[in-house]
């Protein structure tokens, strides 16, 4: 970008990134109705509850990740322990920096 940017005045540079900035979010809006669109959905409504629900079905899958993860370490103390101080560390608001490892083979994800 910057030998670009040599080549052109500064104002025909700015215009550049704003159309590859316009491009990509163009891009992301027409993915998102594509999803919509395989989905079976076709009205602006559709769309909004299509995503609260999206939202949700999010969030049980991560809590049924969360159970699986624990049903997986109960066998191990240590990694059981580990568990509870990262899931204490995600409630309270501080990322995780230990990473489980378990002789049981815990995972970190489903």
């Amino acid at each position: 970008m910057r030998h670009f940017a040599r080549l052109v005045g500064p104002t025909e540079h700015d215009k550049f990134i704003e159309s590859q900035t316009l491009d990509f979010e163009l891009r992301k809006e027409i993915k998102r109705l594509q999803e919509y669109r395989l989905a079976g959905v076709f009205t602006f409504r559709g769309a909004r509850v299509y995503d609260c629900l999206k939202v949700h079905r999010e969030e049980e899958r991560l809590k049924r990740c969360m159970l699986t993860d624990l049903l997986q370490c109960l066998q191990d103390s240590t990694a059981c322990q580990q568990w509870l101080h990262r899931q204490a560390a995600i409630d309270s608001g501080i990322n995780p920096v230990t990473p489980i490892l378990s002789s049981a083979g815990c995972r970190a994800c489903c």
